[in-house]
């Protein structure tokens, strides 16, 4: 079903290998959409642009940072990202620039649909892979990625709606 004849939104958050940045982002939004009552018009999904870690376990620490923001009960398996996920994506958060590098290579007609996660809070910055930046804990990108998701809350419902 294409996103035009649906009676809801899909937003579709996208990293690397789909284990921390892309499934933070998925938990944080949909508990921060629930708590202000969009939950059941706004579906959120994840996934990677590699399939590094497909059919893996969510990582616990990850999903411990999610408990500890509120988002309980969150469960995630990490998959590579398909074709129909794009196509039915109103929205796609890229946490870098070079995720939304790859889906503008893979799939142009999404480029006006694909934003970084930041971007919704009117700045232009990656999002730091924690299994790669090592300056940086996995705790300080949860909170990176709640603030632009708690922040940026209007502008994401805005350009989902708009798609």
């Amino acid at each position: 079903m294409s996103p035009a004849t649906r009676d809801f939104a899909t937003i579709l958050c996208l990293c690397s290998g789909n284990y921390c940045r892309s499934p933070m982002a998925e938990a944080l939004l949909r508990y921060h959409l629930g708590l202000r009552g969009d939950g059941a018009w706004v579906r959120v999904t994840s996934a990677g642009t590699t399939a590094n870690h497909e059919g893996r376990p969510a990582a616990p620490q990850v999903l411990q940072a999610m408990r500890e923001r509120g988002a309980h009960g969150f469960t995630h398996r990490p998959h590579h990202i398909t074709a129909g996920e794009v196509a039915g994506a109103d929205l796609i958060l890229a946490m870098a620039e070079e995720h939304r590098a790859w889906i503008v290579e893979h799939y142009p007609d999404a480029r006006a649909r694909t934003l970084l996660l930041s971007e919704a809070i009117g700045a232009s910055f990656d999002i730091p892979d924690p299994g790669v930046e090592t300056s940086v804990t996995l705790e300080q990108i949860a909170d990176l990625i709640d603030r632009c998701v708690r922040d940026g809350l209007d502008a994401i419902v805005r350009r989902a709606r708009r798609s």
